[in-house]
């Protein structure tokens, strides 16, 4: 099977020359990285740099595990005297199988021959300054940090070469910062690098060039110089204003034991108004954390506004996640449904909610699923979507592929082949093409949530929120780039033609898809800023419409 390249990018390489003249020296050098999962410890990277024969010689090796698959990378490169690159192999293995690239750097080109996942050949042009960059090792990030101006300072940008595309990305300056290690506290200067609008990476490094410590916290990834241990990880520190108490609750759906937090409001009321936050795709707890991940959609500091503001609040951890029974992997989209209908009929059950004032509070799939409870249970006041789609799973994944080969600018028909993959697999979901054992196999977990991207496949919101007779108020940032503003007038089209008079549509320019301000144009490799909070206006117009509806 030609497995999507996009296995390729997230692992392979971006390469480059233009090297600084502190890697001019005939002696070799090595050393070592300990590669971090969260907080495991899950491998190491091992690189070596030498001369021969006039030729400069790098030697790469990473190992490490990255929840729950296996990466293994070789790297070999070699660039002249004046640190051009000349010649690349690398090998190794992704999720989607074994892969080798082999590349020569002739005129200006980039002529790549890949074999494993994909068998073919690739000529591209490549600028003469671009960054050695291999994504999935960490030692080539030094050439990054040494090409960067730390006396002119702010925003600078490269060019760096991805197998089989060039990307340009900027590097910022974060200032100085004392980073604190299990035996010691240095102080190291901050590189926040967004490669192409797609992933965000933070380098710390000494005043000798030397990265000493690299974080990737969307993919959970943390790497650390040999001799610089991180430090343990302490208990977070709650020291929020509340004016409600927390009580950890589990209820039933089915057979499975899902557990949660309630978050009460102590206004004197012995009845609330009650919401459910219901969490996006992927593993999520009720924080809106993921397992190994340093990153959160914030759903905690949703709750806690909410319940300053006298709504009683339900989040829990998703099936399989966290203190919740079930298998997460697996589970279908009609699952998760269940345990919304689970959530919501505990709510019902308690003394302290108001069962005639309930409003389930979905985000991005949890967007999709609040509308298809308010078809199922007439007792539900309101809904809330947050970034919600308008359009079956397929069509919205296209647009999100669109938006990375845009910014990753792959040339015409190689991006004209990867849609026909990603195609490709909405058919063997759907059942309109046979897949052979090899090719389901190369797939990894991905093919366990067949069940999963077959429901989404069949499912039009615009059909379904036509059927909502309740309130609904559909919130949207102008800057998200997963879920496009175009959806959002979508469903609120829809309700209009339906003339469901209760619907509310409201648009916060300059908001991504987390509902976090940004300042540029909601790339996603902003959300490795982990300390952005929610935005105040989108918090206080929730609040103030649920006070006002439910």
């Amino acid at each position: 099977m030609k497995k999507y390249f996009l296995t390729v990018l997230i692992l392979v390489l971006l390469l480059a020359s233009g090297l600084t003249q502190s890697f001019a020296q005939t002696e070799e050098r090595s050393g070592k990285f300990i590669i971090y999962s969260g907080d495991k410890e899950s491998g190491f990277e091992i690189w070596s740099l030498s001369e021969s024969e006039g030729k400069i010689k790098l030697t790469d090796r990473a190992e490490f595990e990255v929840m729950g698959q296996i990466f293994l990378v070789n790297l070999t490169l070699w660039l002249d005297s004046a640190f051009s690159a000349l010649e690349l192999n690398m090998d190794g293995k992704a999720p989607g199988g074994q892969y080798r690239v082999e590349t020569k750097f002739v005129k200006g080109k980039a002529i790549n021959k890949l074999s494993g996942i994909q068998d073919t050949t690739i000529e591209v042009p490549v600028h003469k300054d671009a960054l050695i960059l291999p994504n999935g090792l960490f030692f080539p990030y030094t050439f990054l940090v040494q090409n960067y101006d730390f006396q002119v300072g702010g925003t600078q940008q490269f060019f760096a070469y991805t197998v089989p595309v060039e990307m340009t990305i900027k590097a910022e300056d974060k200032g100085r910062e004392l980073v604190k290690f299990e035996a010691s506290e240095v102080e190291l200067k901050k590189l926040f690098v967004n490669l192409g609008g797609m992933v965000g990476v933070y380098l710390w490094s000494n005043d000798a060039g030397e990265v000493v410590k690299l974080s990737i916290p969307l993919q959970g990834i943390e790497a650390f110089k040999e001799g610089y241990k991180p430090e343990v990880a302490k208990a977070e520190v709650d020291t929020l204003k509340k004016l409600y108490s927390s009580e950890e609750v589990t209820f039933k759906s089915g057979d499975l034991k899902l557990a949660g937090t309630v978050t009460l409001p102590q206004d004197g009321k012995t009845k609330h108004p009650a919401v459910l936050i219901i969490s996006g795709s992927g593993p999520q707890d009720r924080d809106g954390k993921t397992p190994e991940l340093k990153f959160s959609v914030q759903y905690k500091a949703l709750a806690h506004s909410l319940s300053n503001s006298g709504i009683l609040v339900l989040r829990y951890d998703k099936r399989g996640i966290g203190k919740s029974e079930g298998e997460f992997e697996t589970a279908s989209l009609s699952d998760f449904v269940s345990d919304v209908k689970a959530g919501i009929y505990y709510l019902k059950s308690r003394p302290d909610v108001d069962e005639t004032r309930i409003c389930p509070i979905g985000h991005s799939e949890g967007a999709i699923i609040a509308p298809i409870i308010a078809t199922q249970d007439t007792s539900i006041k309101a809904i809330v979507l947050m970034a919600g789609t308008a359009k079956p799973l397929d069509q919205v994944i296209l647009e999100q592929q669109d938006f990375v080969l845009k910014k990753a600018n792959v040339p015409v028909e190689m991006k004209r082949q990867m849609v026909d993959q990603q195609k490709e697999f909405f058919a063997w979901v759907r059942g309109e093409k046979e897949w052979t054992e090899e090719q389901i196999k190369q797939l990894g977990k991905l093919a366990n949530k067949k069940k999963w991207f077959l429901e989404h496949l069949q499912h039009d919101p615009i059909k379904t929120i036509k059927q909502v007779k309740c309130k609904v108020l559909i919130l949207q940032g102008g800057k998200d780039r997963q879920v496009l503003e175009e959806h959002a007038k979508m469903l609120n089209q829809a309700l209009d033609e339906t003339k469901n008079k209760n619907h509310t549509l409201k648009i916060f320019p300059n908001l991504d898809h987390l509902f976090c301000k940004t300042e540029g144009e909601g790339d996603y490799a902003e959300y490795a800023d982990t300390e952005r909070p929610l935005d105040q206006e989108f918090l206080n117009f929730l609040a103030d419409w649920l006070k006002k509806e439910l």
